[in-house]
This record gives C-alpha cells, sequence and structure tokens, in this order.
C-alpha cells in the first residue's frame, strides 16, 4: 500500500497552476501522520510505501525525519521493509537532507519544468522571480549522490511548445537520467 502525507499545505514558490490554492502554514500532525503509517503497514504484506508531499515538504523536515523513523521501527516489528520517497521542488535541500536520504533510500523528486524559461514561466518565487537557479543548485547536490531520483515536469498549455527542446535540455545538458510528465489539465 502507499499511502502519500501532504505534511504542509505551505510552499516557498507561487506555482500558477498549483493545485493547492492559497499558501497557508497548515500542516499535518505527528498523531494524523502516525495514523496513517498504521493503516499503511496493517493493508501492507511485506513493502508498504510512504510518499511525502505538499506543498513543500522540507518546509516541514522535523516531520519527515519523524515518519520515516517511525515508520521504520513499526516496520520491523512486523518484518515489512518500508519504502519512501519524497516530492520537492528542489531550493532548500541542504546536505542534511541527502546523508538522511541516502541513509534510508528515501526517493527524491525534483520538480524542473525543462528549460530555464519554460520553467520559471510557472514556477516563480513567491516574491515573482525565477526559481530555476534555486532548483538547480539542489538538483546538482541531488544528482552526484547515491540517491534514487526523478526530475517531474508539468506540461502546461504555456510551455508545451518547448517540450522536445526542454526534455532535450534535462538529458543531454543536465544528464537527467529519469524524467516523469504530468500534464496540467485544470
Amino acid at each position: 500500500m502507499l499511502v502519500t502525507l501532504y505534511v504542509t499545505r505551505d510552499c516557498n514558490l507561487d506555482c500558477t497552476y498549483c493545485y493547492a490554492g492559497t499558501k497557508r502554514s497548515q500542516r499535518m500532525s505527528r498523531e494524523t501522520a502516525e495514523k496513517a503509517v498504521q493503516i499503511a503497514l496493517d493493508n501492507s504484506t511485506i513493502f508498504p510505501a510512504i510518499r511525502f508531499f505538499g506543498g513543500e515538504p522540507l518546509l516541514e523536515w522535523n516531520m519527515v525525519e519523524h515518519i520515516v523513523n517511525y515508520t521504520l521501527a513499526e516496520a520491523e516489528k512486523r518484518r515489512q521493509l518500508p519504502s519512501f520517497s519524497i516530492a520537492t521542488n528542489g531550493i532548500l535541500l541542504e546536505e542534511k537532507h541527502l546523508c538522511f536520504f541516502e541513509t534510508h533510500n528515501v526517493g527524491v523528486g525534483i520538480s524542473i519544468d525543462g528549460l530555464p524559461e519554460s520553467h520559471d514561466r510557472n514556477r516563480r518565487t513567491r516574491q515573482g522571480g525565477s526559481s530555476f537557479e534555486r532548483v538547480l543548485k539542489g538538483y546538482e547536490l541531488l544528482r552526484d549522490r547515491d540517491i534514487r531520483y526523478s526530475i517531474e515536469v508539468v506540461l502546461d498549455p504555456s510551455t508545451i511548445n518547448d517540450i522536445a527542446a526542454s526534455i532535450r535540455f534535462l538529458v543531454e545538458e543536465l544528464g537527467v537520467p529519469f524524467i516523469i510528465i504530468s500534464v496540467n489539465v485544470f
């Protein structure tokens, strides 16, 4: 069973196509997160999966860390082997996160919408500025580590004409090995 934990509705970006609506500091309680983990463990034979999502889940780093450790402790009692993943915009990635992800085999999905101009068309900072260079720094930190990762591209009507060039850029210029394309249908 896969359980996705929306640990916060807050985000450090202001993407035009954000499904979460108005950013707010609403966050999931530990009690709710632990109950969701129990549901995943109770309804999985061997391989429960926990995914962290948001807003921007790295804004709730203490919660992510706690839930991974909680899940591992509970799964060990049941002889289960949980897996973990996190979807992030990459801006807040630091060494401490990467060390934790390596240690606990947490898969990482970073959102980059391709070419810098395509990315920045929809993924703006809260002040309306470019986020590409900051996301790129997070990606570069991740790329050179022993962490499974993917790049998640949102295909939007405003970026569809750039998709071929964007995919080439991600693969040829950035060396991205795995790309997930989501379509903004809203």
